[in-house]
């Protein structure tokens, strides 16, 4: 066992993947796939099956986690021992751990991990990380022990519907550290505001990335916990999913992305739920809600000014000019003249960083790469608030898209307000 991986099950993977992992000590697997469930009673077995059809031919296995904290509602704790009856009672071998269990079954094996009952119950500060976490780690174990022969584990959520050719389009030997899906939300209302509000929140998601591709940033990817698939190695060399409520799926790819490259995939596209669930402060539901907000208030919904992206470029472009004349007071100066978010890394204190990058090599790419895992997606992120508040306020969504410098490869079709008339146009 290389010792990154040694290191990883003896000092940050959940206790309990061990003995989950236990389940699978007589099987083999092509594929594992991770799914977080609670009070997903509507959506969970829709899943399952867009599985089972993804995996005819296959023998991969399914490690839902189904979890709850003492906080949750009764409605919840019932949707959940709802879940846990008919998953009991499915066709297929059903091998028993205490509360959990692994149903064995031609092209899709289900191990259902059991935190929704007491003593697994999750404590109030644990949630979507930490399920994640289990679920990744199970399979860490059973991948080290030749259970499971594909190195990327695929990660999404009950909500979603996975296409035909889903475990076939990651060849297992690729040197990437992950892939993220192409996605497309789907509104579950017939109520055309909310709908709208979906398709919005879709779009954001996709003119971020895109913006971030167009300045050649190397953190240029959509951070949903339901559309990517990760390679282990990298995954626990970055110890594992963090135990946090929301964007556990941000932080995860954000360090994961600093081992190598994070692909984004074409086709096939995943289909999510644009439902209005808010349980944690971010992520789809509280954005579509937030979205429909300003909708119901006959507001504009705003997008970044996409000249937060071209002085993004410009700076990045700045990066590489510096790891080439490795001249800081040079790098500054211009940085002053040129680029409006120079404050930003007076701020953050940086140039410090950044010299010490240079010092410690003469190699264009190594100090590149250096000041890249300083300057992540996080920092990115905070870059564009920085500009947003120093004055590039953002724009009307349709104004942000049409003015931008890059062209969104999929969107949905949107009709927005003319500038001439109370009429509407097609973008």
């Amino acid at each position: 066992m290389e010792k990154f991986a040694k290191k990883y099950f003896d000092s940050h993977a959940h206790p309990r993947s061990l003995e989950l992992a236990s389940l699978l000590e007589d099987f083999k697997f092509d594929s594992g796939v991770v799914i977080p469930a609670r009070n997903e009673k509507k959506y969970i077995f829709r899943c399952i099956e867009s599985l089972q059809r993804a995996s005819v031919g296959k023998n991969n296995l399914l490690v839902l986690v189904l979890n709850a904290t003492s906080q949750c509602s009764d409605s919840s704790l019932q949707e959940n021992l709802e879940i846990l009856h008919e998953l009991r009672i499915l066709s297929g071998r059903k091998i028993r751990l205490g509360e959990s269990f692994l149903i064995t079954a031609t092209g899709l094996s289900v191990l259902v991990a059991n935190f929704s009952e007491r003593p697994s119950i999750f404590s109030p500060d644990q949630g979507v990380g930490t399920a994640r976490k289990i679920g990744f780690d199970t399979l860490a174990r059973a991948w080290m022990s030749k259970r499971i022969k594909n190195p990327y584990v695929f990660s999404t959520d009950a909500d979603a519907i996975v296409p035909s050719n889903y475990f076939n389009v990651i060849d297992p030997d690729d040197s990437a550290v992950a892939f993220n899906f192409p996605f497309q939300h789907e509104s579950e209302s017939e109520n055309s505001q909310e709908a709208l509000a979906t398709n919005l929140y879709d779009l954001f998601l996709k003119y971020y990335a895109e913006g971030l591709s167009y300045a050649d940033s190397p953190y240029a990817f959509a951070t949903l916990g339901s559309t990517m698939a990760v390679h282990l190695n990298a995954y626990m060399k970055v110890r594992g999913f963090p135990e946090r409520l929301p964007g556990e799926d941000f932080y995860l790819l954000n360090k994961i992305a600093k081992q190598g490259k994070v692909i984004n995939l074409a086709r096939p596209t995943l289909r999510l739920s644009g439902r209005l669930c808010g349980r944690v402060a971010i992520g789809t539901g509280s954005g579509i809600r937030k979205y429909l907000i300003q909708l119901k208030l006959g507001q504009d919904v705003e997008f970044y000014d996409p000249e937060s992206f071209v002085i993004l470029k410009r700076l990045l472009l700045s990066f590489k000019e510096l790891a080439k004349h490795r001249d800081l007071k040079k790098w500054k100066y211009s940085l002053a003249a040129e680029i409006q978010g120079h404050a930003y890394f007076d701020n953050n204190n940086c140039p410090e960083l950044f010299q010490q990058a240079i010092d410690r090599s003469s190699n264009p790419e190594a100090i590149e790469q250096s000041i890249h895992i300083w300057f992540d997606a996080f920092r990115t992120l905070k870059f564009i608030h920085h500009l947003r508040d120093q004055g590039l306020r953002p724009r009307a969504w349709y104004q942000a898209v049409r003015e931008a410098p890059f062209k969104l490869k999929s969107f949905p079709s949107l009709r927005v307000p003319s500038k001439s008339a109370s009429s509407l146009v097609q973008l």
